[in-house]
This record gives C-alpha cells, structure tokens and sequence, in this order.
C-alpha cells in the first residue's frame, strides 16, 4: 500500500470515499451520488478533482437519511429533514382511513 492509499481503498486526503461510506451505510454509491445531485445531501468539502469527500458529520446526516427512507419517508422529505438537525426523526402516519379493529374471538 501507498503512502497516499488508505486502509479503505481511497487516496490520502480528509473524509471518507463515496465508497467506504456506502460500504458502511450498506448503499450503493450510486445511490449516495444521487441524493447529492437530487437532493444536496452530499459533502460539505470536494476533494482534488472534485471527488467527493465524506465527513462525520456527512456521515451522520446520511445515516439519518437512510434512517427516514426505511420509515417510509419519501427521499425529497427525509432529504430534507436530513439536512435539518432540529427536524424530528418520525415518520407521518401514511395518508387514508385507519384499519378497523380487530373483532375479538
């Protein structure tokens, strides 16, 4: 290994790749790249070449992103809410009549 490869596979430089990061989430980097383009939920800093680079607190926020995506939280909305550190992690009950109750035996 190279001085400028790190133990993840990426070049020398601050952050995580969009690789490990989407190793560690369990995503597909592409999946990653596009809520950066869709919806901004990418890196605050671009490395040389403009490579993405990863912080913890990115990490963090795409943590939450994919915590609300599981809910069941539209990507536009959790994307929102991502990026928003005082927006609750709860999902809104879907739209529609509650299901009745169960009848007792």
């Amino acid at each position: 290994m190279s001085d400028s490869t790190r133990a993840d596979g990426g070049t020398a430089g601050p952050g995580l790749t969009t690789g490990a990061v989407a190793r560690k989430l369990g995503v597909a980097p592409t999946t990653l790249r596009s809520w950066d383009r869709r919806y901004g939920v990418g890196p605050a800093e671009r490395g040389d070449g403009r490579h993405r680079r990863w912080s913890p607190a990115d990490v963090a926020m795409l943590e939450r992103m994919c915590r609300l995506t599981s809910l069941g939280v539209p990507p536009g909305e959790a994307a929102k809410r991502a990026r928003d550190p005082r927006a609750e992690d709860v999902a809104e009950p879907p739209p529609g009549p509650l299901a009745p109750p169960l009848a007792e035996p």
